[in-house]
């Protein structure tokens, strides 16, 4: 589960069309069959939760960090945003995942994998009591609070989050499959940026 399967990408022809390698030594690259082989898997390898809780004096610091290592993910829009070839329909991809060379739309092969290790501050609260009056029972407590402040990843992508199903559903011919939970590991084009939320609060005990 999770393998991924395609074309190793070498260069480019001098026409700006793929050249991808030719696995099965018969000296002649064919699309598909013996010439692809595995170029990932989006099982990650282990995942870890880390939390803390602090105080000092008057102020508490409460964090929670989430990590998952060892997997990879397909990232479509690397693929489809970096052809030179379709810069008539979309807006290009920009740095490294722009290949001005490329003549033809994407085809899937190895640069569109990409490991998806990531570590991310999923949960932060910083809080500060303040007595009321001589009674140490009566507290007023104001707090701050973050989720999803950020993220550790080399993945240039949307997300690195674990994909274990295949929602596709954007209506093009690349994205036909809807909710395939056989496919996994694909970073589609209607993956949307995960929120940075802040939450401002008052706590009071009597």
């Amino acid at each position: 589960m999770g393998q991924m399967w395609g074309p190793v990408f070498v260069g480019l022809n001098e026409d700006g069309t793929y050249q991808f390698e030719d696995q099965n030594g018969n000296g002649v690259y064919t699309a598909g069959g013996e010439d692809n082989t595995v170029l990932g898997n989006a099982q990650p390898t282990f995942t870890l939760g880390f939390g803390n809780q602090l105080s000092w004096k008057r102020f508490d610091l409460n964090v929670f960090f989430r990590g998952v290592f060892g997997h990879d993910l397909i990232n479509a829009n690397r693929a489809v945003y970096g052809s030179a070839a379709t810069i008539d329909r979309y807006n290009v991809a920009v740095g490294g995942a722009f290949n001005s060379a490329l003549a033809e739309p994407a085809v899937f092969n190895s640069t569109h994998v990409e490991k998806a290790s990531f570590l991310r501050l999923d949960n932060t609260t910083l809080g500060y009591q303040v007595k009321l009056g001589n009674d140490t029972d009566r507290l007023l407590r104001v707090f701050v609070n973050a989720q999803n402040l950020f993220t550790i990843t080399s993945y240039t992508g949307v997300d690195p989050e674990v994909r274990y199903t295949d929602g596709g559903g954007t209506g093009n011919a690349e994205f036909a499959v809807s909710d395939n939970v056989l496919a996994w590991g694909i970073d589609r084009r209607n993956t949307y940026l995960p929120a940075r939320t802040f939450t401002f609060g008052v706590e009071l005990k009597l």
